[in-house]
């Protein structure tokens, strides 16, 4: 208790001061506390590691089983009943912040894509990600995943054409309209109308790869700490942690985008910071935490990957000289004038 009531204090509360700046200071508190966990969960041996999470829940400790889903791919109607579980509303829910966060539809698609693709390539080790062509493509990637970004670029855009009035709360003349204040304040103050422009330059657009990349890490390392640290996937604790990522993200991702576009900020928020080292520990977490007996990728799976990696580095290389020669040509452009004039 008195660690909060410090951080609600003089901790940094980021870019945003709905509904209450002492909200995001607790948020900055809590995703501190994590990281401490972290760091300490890494330090200790793998076995150890499992012990002390059952020292505070009896109920794990134990190793887990995921359900498998690609045991039974026929397309009837029971069959798709059956996989209309509570992770299709998770992925629309996950996918329509996603959408009310980065607010680029193209960037979000591509995501999508590449995190279908990255189960297609590591379900050989980790037997979740094995799922009927039907249930990866057309209800994840199409309806829970595309229509969850979409509704969330639709909000956007309603709230960013919306007219914001605000006046204070001892303003307000009667209680129903103090008790109406009171429940605007957990909607925005302001809406940004948010431009990545990613074809603006060589660095803009390799910036915008690390979000992407670093959403990829995020997502596995779900995966794969409960399944090393042997907790289920029904348990509170996953559900909990998405909660607190979404909620570090939401600053940290303004922050990342102030970053990024305004010249004049040098370094990243603090916010931003924390974000980036949880996926960092969390992803040594994972990787301390895996068993010694994890299979050689097939080699089907390793041309893909080197396939994709030559791709990939063409692509980027294209991108890189596309922008310098619109740069070369700007700047001839401009000398050519300059001595016309």
């Amino acid at each position: 208790y008195v660690y909060y009531l410090i951080a609600a204090m003089v901790f940094p509360s980021g870019p945003f001061i709905r509904p209450h700046p002492v909200v995001w200071r607790l948020v900055f508190a809590t995703s501190l506390l994590y990281t401490f966990v972290l760091i300490i969960l890494i330090v200790v041996p793998p076995n150890d590691a499992r012990w002390m999470l059952a020292q505070i829940d009896t109920s794990l400790g134990k190793p887990i089983t995921l359900p498998i889903y690609a045991q039974n791919c026929s397309l009837s109607y029971q069959n798709v009943m059956d996989k209309m579980d509570r992770f299709v509303i998770a992925h629309f829910i996950g996918w329509f912040v996603k959408g009310l966060l980065i607010r680029h539809r193209l960037m979000l698609w591509c995501m999508s894509l590449m995190w279908e693709l990255v189960e297609l390539s590591t379900y050989y080790y980790i037997p979740n990600f094995a799922e009927c062509w039907w249930d990866q493509w057309v209800l994840d990637f199409l309806i829970c995943n595309g229509i969850g970004l979409e509704v969330g670029l639709i909000v956007c855009s309603y709230l960013e054409h919306k007219k914001y009035e605000w006046c204070e709360l001892f303003d307000e003349k009667t209680v129903a309209s103090k008790s109406c204040h009171f429940f605007k304040l957990f909607s925005p103050k302001s809406w940004v109308h948010v431009k990545w422009e990613a074809g603006s330059s060589t660095a803009r657009f390799l910036q915008l790869l690390v979000i992407m990349m670093l959403m990829q890490i995020n997502e596995m390392d779900a995966f794969l700490l409960k399944l090393y640290l042997w907790i289920p996937s029904q348990h509170w604790w996953n559900g909990a942690r998405l909660f607190l990522m979404a909620l570090i993200t939401i600053p940290a991702i303004r922050q990342y985008y102030f970053y990024v576009t305004d010249q004049n900020i040098t370094r990243m928020g603090s916010q931003l910071f924390i974000l980036i080292l949880i996926i960092v520990l969390e992803s040594i977490l994972a990787y301390k935490t895996s068993p010694d007996d994890i299979p050689h990728a097939p080699l089907i799976n390793r041309i893909c990957w080197a396939i994709f990696a030559v791709f990939f580095m063409l692509f980027i290389f294209l991108i890189i000289r596309r922008f310098d020669f619109d740069h070369e040509e700007e700047g001839n452009g401009n000398e050519h004038e300059k001595k016309t004039n």
